[in-house]
């Protein structure tokens, strides 16, 4: 008889393949959340894209349709978070079931704190943290109630993204800071409640070049402060990020749960 870890019921590498899947991501029309969307189509999965701006998910839902798959976009900010449970229930009339969900959605505040308003305070925390809980709350409770019902379903996922500042403070963006900390202790509380059918973990990646970062990479003494502190001496691109994604929705992560994984040049590594 083979020893345990000679028997593979598939090869390591369909381990990594999202065939039959079905992920909804936030976020999903551009930048960080919109190169996720396309990994995962690539990986096999179909898709749910949630944006706040039908051209843009138009577009986007042709180029993951031009892959052969499938793709449900709707339009919704997700601060409305009392849409959010039917956004999920929708998802799962169209496609008969939810596998994944990426929480991507958010966005950054850049003022001194002495300068936030209220209104800039709750609308940030609406959509990067808030959205967050609720969205997943719904996600969850299908993706169970599926797996209760039936035990051969695959485990469920929940892909939360956090940042750099879940674990480092940047000045002039103390409420962003706020609510990337709250994804990390979150994902770590959805990761014990929900152990038993879904994995939950947060993909934490420091500075990314898109297009709501852009202005920053305009600042050359801000640029080259910044690279200072990154071993790897460069930024992150979204292609740096989407493989790490597949994996953790993938078969090959089922048993990492409550982790965030920082995707930082080494930028934490080096103090």
């Amino acid at each position: 008889m083979l020893p345990c870890y000679a028997r593979r019921a598939v090869g390591v590498l369909d381990r990594f393949s999202l065939a039959g899947r079905v992920a909804i991501v936030t976020g999903a029309s551009r930048g960080i959340g919109g190169g996720i969307a396309l990994a995962l189509a690539e990986a096999g999965a179909d898709l749910a894209i949630v944006g706040r701006d039908m051209t843009t998910l138009r577009a986007q839902a042709d180029r993951i349709e031009a892959l052969g798959r499938g793709c449900l976009p709707i339009e919704l900010d997700v601060a409305r978070t009392g849409e959010l449970a039917a956004m999920v229930e929708r998802v799962v009339a169209h496609f008969g079931r939810l596998d994944a969900l990426v929480n991507m959605a958010g966005f950054a505040i850049r003022k001194p704190i002495l300068e936030t308003t209220e209104e800039d305070y709750d609308r940030l925390m609406a959509v990067n943290l808030k959205a967050v809980y609720f969205a997943s709350r719904a996600a969850a409770r299908a993706m169970i109630a599926a797996r209760q019902r039936d035990a051969s379903l695959p485990r469920a996922k929940i892909l939360n993204v956090a940042s750099l500042t879940s674990q480092i403070a940047l000045p002039n963006i103390a409420t962003y800071v706020a609510s990337r900390s709250g994804v990390l202790g979150l994902t770590r509380s959805m990761a014990l409640e929900w152990a038993e059918h879904i994995s939950v973990n947060a993909l934490a990646p420091g500075y990314v070049r898109t297009q709501q970062t852009e202005a920053l990479f305009h600042d050359q003494v801000w640029v080259e402060r910044t690279l200072g502190k990154i071993p790897m001496r460069r930024f992150a691109t979204v292609d740096d990020l989407t493989g790490f994604a597949v994996l953790m929705l993938s078969p090959a992560s089922d048993y990492l749960t409550g982790q965030i994984v920082f995707i930082d040049g080494g930028w934490l590594a080096a103090g």
